[in-house]
């Protein structure tokens, strides 16, 4: 099977979009945020104990 066969018989559209050549889109998204967006600070879990292991 081929998977432009499988794209086409499941989907009525196929978007390609040009790749960005910079963060410029990023940067703008971000100034779109609200101005509560993550007023408690970021709380995120402690890392996970892990093996220690040896690179060779």
């Amino acid at each position: 099977m081929n998977i432009l066969n499988t794209l086409e018989s499941t989907y009525t559209k196929v978007v390609l979009r040009e790749k960005t050549r910079s963060l410029s889109d990023a940067f703008k998204l971000l100034t779109q945020m609200p101005d509560d967006f993550m007023t408690e600070g970021r709380q995120d879990d402690k890392p996970q104990e892990r093996e220690k292991t040896r690179c060779t």
